[in-house]
This record gives structure tokens, C-alpha cells and sequence, in this order.
């Protein structure tokens, strides 16, 4: 009876692991797409506009619907340049280890040209 409780204790533990490491690679994995469309919102404003802060509203407006942070935004030249960062994603046992916290926020910096 006692190895039974062993050995679903230690599956349950890798269920939790396994899908903590999924919610921090998915999170990674679409950071990017997520920057993307930001970036393309903050251009198309931009070619209707002509107004760099209205592409900012724009952007920010798009940021808050994908529930991330907008953390630098430029037009040079002709490109666009947006950095954002997700917040912190929950997981069951990833966010409660202190040096592993880091790296549940993901980053992701996209420049495209406005065209």
C-alpha cells in the first residue's frame, strides 16, 4: 500500500512539473507574436496618423488587451521598434521557488518597417 502512495505522489509531481515547464515555454514561444501585433497596430496608426504619440495609444491600447507591458517604443527612421514584457505567469509550483521567479516574465523586443 505504501508504494502505491509512492509512486502517485511522484506522478502528480511530474504532472505539476511538466505543465509548469509548458506555461513557461508557451509563454516564451508567444511573447513574439504578441510584440508583433502590437507593433503592427502602432504602424498601421502610424501611416494614418503621421503622429508618433497617437501609434504610442495605439500600441498601448493593443498592449492592454494581450495583458502585457509596453517597456520601450521608438520609430526610427523607417521602423518600428517595440519592446513588452508579459507578466508573470502562475504556475503550481514554479513561482513558489524564489531563483526560478526571474524567469516566469518573459521579454521580447520586435522592429519592423513601416512600409
Amino acid at each position: 500500500m505504501f508504494s502505491w502512495l509512492k509512486i502517485i505522489v511522484i506522478v502528480l509531481l511530474l504532472v505539476v512539473l511538466i505543465n509548469d515547464i509548458g506555461v513557461v515555454v508557451t509563454s516564451y514561444y508567444f511573447i513574439g507574436d504578441m510584440a508583433r501585433r502590437i507593433a503592427k497596430v502602432a504602424i498601421e496608426d502610424y501611416k494614418v496618423t503621421r503622429s508618433a504619440e497617437e501609434a504610442v495609444k495605439a500600441a498601448q491600447e493593443k498592449a492592454i488587451m494581450e495583458k502585457v507591458t509596453i517597456t520601450g517604443f521608438q520609430i526610427v527612421e523607417n521602423n518600428v521598434r517595440v519592446s513588452i514584457t508579459a507578466p508573470p505567469r502562475k504556475t503550481w509550483l514554479v513561482h513558489r521557488i524564489s531563483f526560478l521567479k526571474p524567469h516566469l516574465s518573459a521579454k521580447a523586443l520586435v522592429e519592423l518597417p513601416i512600409r
